[in-house]
């Protein structure tokens, strides 16, 4: 992707990977299913990065040594996940949470881990508290749950982390009222969940106090934090929680198609609530459903023509790590 990030597809949802000195920060976790795959995705990254990485020079006696040695001399030692930060409580995007944190390890200091047994097991995984009290509610497993949990507008990785800053932005209720986008400040990147996905219309969970204002909401201020290397091309770039990567342009054009069609249907409200019951007393609630239900919907309205396929289900691997 650019620098140190990384996108894993097919997992389920995009998992985004921050690879370097100081191990793996993996924004989404992806499906259940596909948590080993995830995870041998990883191994695989670190071995690439490892051939990559320009050998130490070596002088005089030393200049003899066996090239069957030379891997040994260029690589460190592998480093473990230490982060995941959930960005939304769809499944594909938290399902393999449990199994991939188990396969890395957290920091920890002083004599944490002789106070709290087995503390230093497994990746920490960040979230916006609201997301893990969703998550309470669906009973997922103890360990599939985050760890580390913020309450207001934002959370600062407590510092650098392969040599940036990291900061989770909560997005009140946008897709639900749990979601957060990721940035990675030196990078430039912004991991955005399913605030903003190329393969589709937002998914709004009204039960789970999304709205489409909130959506437009979070799109505005994504913009707010970005900037073009020129015009509105290049310059910050956005993941999405599917489908490829963007620039400002995509990013707004995209907001515009949402705010378009959330606006230009009569009898909604401003969460896009459809006030008018029909026939059976049901309601259809949220611009996905009802986008769904319209064959005449136009997706002209996001840049380069349409929105794309969802990515296939279960391919990862080294065909889709894509940088």
């Amino acid at each position: 992707m650019r620098d140190h990030i990384y996108v894993i597809g097919g997992a389920g949802a995009n998992v985004v990977v921050s690879a370097g000195r100081d191990g793996f920060f993996l924004v989404d976790s992806g499906l259940e299913s596909n948590s080993d795959r995830v995870i041998a995705s990883v191994h695989e990254l670190q071995r690439w990065i490892d051939l990559k990485t320009a050998p130490v020079e070596r002088f005089g006696a030393e200049g003899n040594a066996s090239t069957v040695l030379e891997p040994y001399y260029r690589s460190a030692p592998p480093k473990p996940i230490r982060y995941i930060a959930n960005t939304t409580i769809a499944l594909d995007h938290i399902g393999g949470n449990a199994k991939v944190a188990a396969a890395g390890k957290t920091f920890t200091g002083g004599n944490v881990t002789g106070q709290i047994g087995g503390i230093d097991e497994g990746a920490a995984i960040l979230a916006h508290e609201n997301l893990l009290n969703r998550m309470g509610q669906l009973k997922l497993p103890s360990k599939a749950l985050p760890t580390d949990t913020y309450f207001g507008n934002q959370m600062k990785l407590s510092h650098f982390f392969n040599g940036e800053g990291i900061v989770l932005f909560h997005a009140p209720a946008a897709t639900t009222d749990g979601d957060s986008v990721v940035h990675f400040r030196y990078s430039d990147i912004i991991a955005t969940g399913d605030i903003f996905r190329m393969s589709a219309y937002p998914a709004i969970d009204i039960e789970k106090g999304g709205s489409i204002q909130g959506v437009l909401d979070a799109l505005n201020r994504i913009v707010d934090m970005s900037v073009a290397e020129f015009r509105t091309e290049g310059g910050t770039m956005f993941i999405g929680g599917h489908g490829r990567i963007g620039d400002l342009a995509d990013l707004t054009y995209y907001r515009d198609m949402v705010h378009h069609h959330s606006r230009s249907r009569p009898g909604h409200d401003q969460e896009g609530n459809d006030a008018r019951a029909d026939q059976s007393g049901q309601t259809e609630r949220g611009l996905g459903r009802s986008l769904r239900d319209r064959p005449d919907v136009d997706a002209g309205h996001v840049r380069r023509g349409d929105l794309q396929e969802p990515h296939e289900e279960g391919r990862v691997g080294s065909a889709s790590v894509r940088k």
